[in-house]
């Protein structure tokens, strides 16, 4: 099965387990993929390996988008990269996603292009895996990301945001 088949199942909710075999990752568990979540996760990492997209090398398309914002750095932190505008924190990758600081105006825009917020997992205290979000950080949608110009704008709005909140 080809990426763009996988990926059109998992728009159609029809993702099975045979399907993700089919990835050459071996699935954990039951991975009937509706929805949000570490499964949806496990898919879409399997789906950026067959793409052969690995973080590093988004990141350092990432930064290549961002070059004309000059001063943009990216820092290794809690297995995912911090982006840093000189000494401004403003973005964050993880799993090959982009995440830019939002204030509540920039975030309509992000809502209304349908992106979410940055999420984690960790442990609540029963042990079980619950999602963590931070609400200020929302998804740059891929029609941004495509667009170098674009990013650029809306990273110089992330880059002012945090540094009206500090």
């Amino acid at each position: 099965m080809s990426v763009g088949e996988l990926v059109l199942r998992w728009e159609l909710g029809a993702i099975t387990k045979s399907d993700l075999a089919n990835t050459g990752r071996r699935p954990r568990g039951d991975v009937s993929i509706n929805g949000d979540g570490p499964k949806r996760d496990r898919l879409m990492r399997a789906v950026a390996s067959e793409l052969n997209m690995e973080e590093s090398s988004f990141k350092d398309f990432i930064l290549d988008q961002l070059n004309a914002l000059g001063g943009v750095t990216a820092k290794r932190m809690f297995g995912a990269y911090g982006l840093y505008c000189e000494a401004v924190f403003f973005g964050i990758i993880d799993e090959s996603r982009l995440y830019f600081k939002t204030d509540p105006e920039s975030r309509k825009e992000y809502k209304a292009l349908g992106s979410g917020p940055f999420f984690y997992y960790r442990k609540d205290k029963t042990g079980k895996k619950k999602k963590a979000y931070l609400k200020t950080y929302y998804e740059v949608p891929a029609d941004i990301l495509e667009d170098g110009v674009r990013l650029v704008i809306w990273a110089k709005r992330a880059v002012d945001a945090q540094a009206q909140s500090e």
